[in-house]
């Protein structure tokens, strides 16, 4: 765990223990599995594209991904019948990815498994298009939907910078904030902290299946959405350079005015 407080590190420990079966103790480097914290990092990679006047959140999403001008609404998106649907009653924006309003499913909804719309072994261009192809569950801007939008909002952030999404976070993020444990791999598997649970109100842990991690190199997959890994410095460095209005020891990663609109 790790506490600051008015923007100096108070304490940074590690307890308990990282592999419960293997008697591995937890360490301040230890690799989480971040998964829905990637979701705002991926939102201040898109909001640096806006302050390079690449992007902007009223632009449709289908101006960079031509596949989404073609999506379609379910009219009863509770059958998930492909033979009925309309048109939306708008476009889906770079805003509605970010707030997950874009009427998009969750990537592990059965519509998209039985769809097979998420494969690990897809690009994240091909992703999206099979995506665009899946009607939506209500029309844009009319509800908030947890689901896959940080992950296509990854792909419109490769569009316009005309880089992969990891080193456009690497690049831009990460090395100005030191988070150099943060990616979308392990470097080192035994570093893995792995999940735990207490079903039913026990006292006794379950180990959770194996997370669903890429060791030693990159995947085809970059899930901005759920896709990252990262320590707890790390995350602390991230953070705190939000609460900072952008900037963290003179690195300077997004203007006050966008974190404000964050």
């Amino acid at each position: 765990y790790g506490v600051m407080q008015g923007g100096k590190v108070i304490r940074v420990s590690a307890v308990g223990k990282r592999d419960i079966e293997r008697d591995l103790p937890m360490e301040v480097d230890s690799l989480f599995q971040i998964r829905s914290i990637s979701k705002p990092i991926t939102t201040v990679a898109a909001l640096q594209q806006i302050e390079k006047n690449r992007l902007s959140l009223d632009d449709e999403v289908s101006r960079y991904i031509p596949s989404f001008d073609a999506v379609t609404v379910f009219k009863d998106p509770d059958t998930h019948d492909f033979s009925q649907t309309r048109p939306p009653s708008r476009a889906i924006t770079v805003a509605d990815l970010m707030k997950n309003t874009g009427g998009l499913s969750h990537r592990f909804s059965q519509l998209y498994r039985d769809n097979d719309v998420r494969l690990r072994s897809d690009s994240l261009a091909t992703l999206a298009n099979k995506v665009a192809k899946v009607p939506l569950v209500a029309d844009p801007g009319d509800q908030w939907i947890y689901s896959i939008s940080m992950t296509i909002l990854g792909r419109v952030i490769e569009v316009v910078s005309g880089a992969p999404l990891d080193e456009v976070l690497s690049e831009n993020i990460f090395k100005p904030l030191g988070m150099s444990d943060t990616g979308f791999f392990a470097n080192n598997s035994d570093r893995i902290a792995r999940a735990y649970r207490a079903p039913g109100g026990s006292s006794d842990l379950q180990r959770l299946p194996r997370m669903q991690i890429p060791i030693e190199e990159k995947p085809p997959l970059l899930e901005g959405a759920a896709g990252l890994v990262s320590t707890v410095p790390d995350i602390m460095n991230f953070f705190q350079a939000l609460l900072n209005q952008g900037e963290l020891a003179g690195k300077r990663i997004l203007e006050r005015e966008s974190v404000v609109e964050m």
